[in-house]
């Protein structure tokens, strides 16, 4: 409630006079045996924009100690989100950051959405003065300039054997010297994988403004085929890439689920996918909520509505199906909602308060039904019996559901792309030892900057996991409608 109180004027909201907030985000940011931060970042989320200019004045003061003015200024950030841009760059500029703070700032923009306006200097800014920077910055600026429109535009050709910063380069389409990719390409070496995830990305990002070449899509089929369903980064890239470019029909019959869940995140290879989305679930997947979603997104609508006895009978995926539906149906034409005919008796749908949503967004009655379990979709039906809501609005929220359940689409190209980032950045320090646990140290990637140990990889794994589950709003670029 806190972010719809703010009086829009410079001064927050919520102030350095009110205590409150002053004692408990030092108590959880700052403060030994109490302080836990995923908390302090998770009040901050709450609370939202209003308490973000209290976090920067608390960094601000923590003059001496880089760790607790890295815990203030991601809990900023994270109140703020993208609207913080302009704070954190007169931040970065005005007060002398120290690297672990440019890393980090890189990081939190490198894991969030696209910004809709570009930053002028940006990559200079967030590099700060040092004109021979650590690699570890190097490779952070460059994730996040993959995020700001333009960044990429006057940056020089980049002459390094370094993998990291290559992939990163080339992430944010910035251009590397052709001997520089050739030899990534060949993959004579153990991080050649990460310079492939890069350029696949970088590609599948800017694709509609620049399309992309025969050779990078022949490297596409290559990869494709050379990874086979063994799930890797590369083999994702490589699927959603082709996907991309309407050329994965001749390879769509040998996708397994798992590789099915990448490929739908892209809304131009759906037409080659339709026919192998099916109503039942694969019988592997641990998620079938994103393939469900999928099929009820891209099937015919009445076939979706008839084929219910069998989707439903996996319970689990009801409310994604019925909610998906309801999107869905608040984007389509009167005259096509109209149109459809709902199951009179179905005890299954009937059981499921989300199918509430699709009766009313086919233009049927809305009667009083069981309340959702989920508190915005809750308060969303409340808005829809009193006719408060539009069918727009409506669809909006409705998206978001399926995007903080995890069963969005889109989700494939998010949580791939965040992964490149991780293991660019964290996963060869001692905290991001988690995430490749079957790989021995020597064998990690490791940009030079910092030790492995550093506290900092504490806090910027911390950040990675507390970003890893999906908050609305929907990301511009991943909307389906």
């Amino acid at each position: 409630m806190a972010a719809a109180q703010s009086p829009g004027r410079d001064d927050p909201w919520i102030s350095e006079s009110d205590r409150r907030y002053t004692v408990r985000f030092q108590a959880l940011l700052l403060s030994g045996g109490l302080r836990d931060i995923t908390a302090g970042w998770e009040l901050a989320a709450d609370l939202g924009r209003p308490v973000a200019p209290l976090l920067w004045r608390l960094a601000a003061r923590e003059r001496s100690n880089v760790g607790k003015r890295l815990a203030l200024m991601t809990a900023a950030l994270i109140a703020g989100g993208a609207a913080e841009d302009a704070r954190l760059f007169s931040y970065l500029e005005k007060d002398k950051a120290m690297l672990p703070e440019r890393v980090m700032a890189s990081l939190w923009v490198a894991l969030g959405p696209a910004r809709s306006r570009p930053r002028p200097d940006m990559v200079r800014r967030f590099l700060g003065p040092n004109r021979e920077p650590e690699t570890l910055l190097a490779v952070a600026v460059r994730l996040a300039a993959a995020r700001f429109p333009g960044a990429a535009d006057d940056v020089s050709q980049l002459e390094s054997n370094d993998p990291g910063l290559l992939a990163a380069a080339v992430f944010a389409g910035m251009p590397v010297s052709r001997s520089a990719a050739a030899r990534q390409w060949r993959g004579d070496h153990r991080h050649a994988g990460l310079y492939q995830r890069g350029a696949l990305f970088g590609a599948l990002r800017t694709y509609g403004k620049s399309g992309v070449s025969a050779q990078l899509l022949d490297a596409a089929r290559a990869t494709f085929e050379s990874q086979g369903s063994r799930g890797s980064g590369e083999s994702a890239a490589a699927i959603m890439l082709l996907g991309r470019a309407g050329a994965l029909h001749a390879k769509v019959g040998e996708l397994d689920w798992r590789q099915l869940q990448f490929a739908v995140s892209q809304e131009a290879s759906m037409e080659f996918i339709r026919p192998h989305l099916r109503a039942a679930p694969y019988a592997r997947d641990p998620e079938p909520a994103r393939l469900a979603v999928a099929y009820a997104l891209s099937s015919p609508l009445q076939q979706v509505v008839n084929e219910h006895t069998t989707w439903s009978r996996e319970r689990s995926v009801i409310p994604h199906v019925a909610v998906a539906l309801a999107a869905r149906l608040c984007a389509q034409p009167r005259q096509e909602r109209g149109a459809l005919t709902l199951p009179s008796n179905a005890p299954l749908l009937a059981g499921c308060p989300e199918w509430s949503f699709v009766v009313w967004a086919a233009g049927g009655t809305t009667a009083s039904a069981r309340a959702c379990s989920d508190p915005r979709l809750a308060s969303l039906w409340r808005l829809v019996a009193d006719r408060r809501v539009s069918r727009p609005a409506a669809k909006e929220e409705l998206e978001a559901a399926l995007w903080r359940w995890g069963s969005h689409p889109r989700l494939g190209l998010w949580r791939a792309e965040r992964e490149l980032v991780r293991d660019l950045l964290l996963v060869g320090s001692r905290s991001g030892a988690r995430y490749q646990p079957e790989l021995p140290p020597h064998l990690r990637y490791f940009a030079t900057g910092l030790d492995r140990d550093d506290a900092f990889f504490d806090l910027a794994s911390a950040l990675y996991e507390f970003t890893a589950r999906p908050r609305p709003p929907v990301p511009s670029e991943h909307r389906l409608f």
